[in-house]
């Protein structure tokens, strides 16, 4: 299973969200999700996407992920393993989730490759919290 994941920022009225799908080797779709965040950091959102998508992976009953990202930062913190910045708890949780995995790996892919999870990002709208499941493709239209 594939997990990538893209967020956005609105600077001028704190408005930060979070998205990004599970799909099989061929882009097949598994399941998207989203997830409004309020004020913080790319760093913060792209750790919060990580750890959602591997959260609802492992609900799902996956055992092995790659997690494709926009962000060096982050390949090399979950590769690494060497927790910073203001959501360590987090990011500990996702180092703890990949134990869970009989495998897992990281792959960087640029941001005009992550157009499908850019697009899951732009359907939050509202600032209502909790995370958001998309079962299908067809329900980013009708957010």
């Amino acid at each position: 299973v594939c997990l990538n994941k893209d967020g956005s920022i609105r600077s001028e009225d704190a408005f930060t969200a979070v998205g990004g799908l599970l799909h099989d080797r061929n882009v097949g779709w598994i399941i998207g999700f989203n997830r409004y965040l309020g004020n913080c950091t790319v760093l913060d959102y792209e750790i919060w996407g990580i750890f959602d998508g591997l959260k609802l992976m492992l609900d799902w009953g996956f055992e092995r992920v790659l997690i494709q990202t926009d962000s060096t930062e982050v390949v090399n913190i979950i590769q690494d393993g060497i927790l910073k910045g203001s959501n360590f708890t987090l990011e500990r949780r996702i180092l703890l989730l990949l134990k869970l995995l009989s495998h897992w790996s990281t792959q960087y892919v640029s941001r005009k490759d992550n157009k499908l999870a850019e697009r899951i990002v732009k359907t939050v709208r509202d600032r209502r919290t909790g995370l958001r499941l998309m079962e299908d493709p067809v329900q980013m239209d009708s957010l």
